[in-house]
């Protein structure tokens, strides 16, 4: 009975949800409140690509002739040699600082937008004004927040690397096959650690800001959280990022055509322009979607554990009254 009575003020109804209530109130998020969840995102994302760009920018003008100092080469001699070699470094060098600045930023705006998925299963609606003035303070927090999970990832990707080149000298000094399996073993077990660490950490961001918490105190609790709700946070964060897949990939068919047209051009400004916003409208449309998701899920563990549901239940009928 309690799946047919429970209040639904809001997105979601007041109760542990299902699966497809996930999807449906995370869409609904994004629907009843799209100036704060999809317009503050893009301004974030805006700021990081902006950023991004003007590093291609500067790569491709400058880092052919750097190359050529450090290396005693003459690319920047040759006009079209050197515009063909910055742009390829540049576009490496977009990718790589938008991967970081995005792990960055991620747990920045999942938080902030932790804030308004929270008033939205209430009912309420937010404006930006009152996301940064609710989140400002914890902006900062925020920020060394995903230093420390950045830390912890990159220290798994690394002793994984390290391992499987370990297992390839092994291969070239013992067994090829010995090598190959151990590598391939090693790999698997970074993988399961990155993904396990990934889904222990992952309420983190919603803790730090919706219980006023410091980086490490949010750490260990969303750390304890998660404890015994892995299977299901994993699960839920997979199916989370297919959709995301198929959404990219359907937002990626029209900004590939004018990223092809710009790259026709061979001008890296227009090419850097274009891909910067190809790059803001897609992962506008998708942090944000992650970041009601995450939120959904932080909301859905303390309701099963901690009773959540009847404080919001309660706080659902205070505002009616009043």
């Amino acid at each position: 009975m309690g799946h047919t009575t429970a209040a639904r003020p809001g997105i979601v109804p007041l109760r542990p949800l299902r699966v497809g209530e996930f999807l449906d109130g995370s869409f609904g998020a994004l629907r009843s409140n799209p100036r704060v969840m999809l317009g503050l995102t893009a301004i974030v994302m805006t700021v990081i690509m902006t950023i991004a760009v003007l590093v291609q920018l500067g790569a491709a003008k400058y880092l052919p002739g750097v190359v050529d100092a450090v290396f005693g080469t003459t690319t920047a001699a040759d006009p079209e040699v050197a515009l063909v070699a910055g742009d390829e470094e540049a576009q490496l060098l977009f990718q790589f600082s938008s991967v970081i600045l995005l792990a960055l930023a991620s747990p920045i705006v999942t938080g902030m937008l932790t804030f308004s998925v929270s008033r939205s299963v209430l009912g309420q609606r937010t404006t930006v004004a009152e996301v940064w003035k609710a989140c400002r303070a914890r902006v900062g927090w925020l920020l060394v927040l995903a230093l420390l999970v950045g830390l912890g990832a990159t220290l798994i990707v690394a002793a994984g690397g390290a391992g499987i080149v370990g297992a390839f000298l092994v291969g070239a000094n013992v067994s090829v096959g010995l090598g190959v399996l151990t590598g391939i073993l090693v790999g698997l077990a970074a993988l399961v650690g990155l993904a396990w660490f990934t889904v222990r950490t992952l309420l983190a961001a919603p803790a730090l800001v919706l219980e006023k918490l410091g980086p490490i105190a949010a750490l260990k609790r969303g750390w304890l959280l998660s404890r015994g709700a892995f299977w299901r946070l994993l699960g839920l964060y997979i199916l989370t990022n297919l959709i995301i897949q198929v959404v990219t990939s359907v937002l990626a068919i029209p900004l590939s055509v004018a990223l092809a047209f710009a790259m026709f051009s061979s001008s890296i400004l227009v090419y850097s322009i274009v891909s910067g916003v190809m790059y803001t409208i897609v992962y506008t449309v998708t942090i944000a979607f992650l970041a009601s998701v995450i939120s959904l899920l932080y909301i859905d563990v303390r309701m099963r554990r901690e009773g959540l549901d009847v404080e919001l239940t309660a706080a659902a009928a205070r505002l009616q009254d009043g």
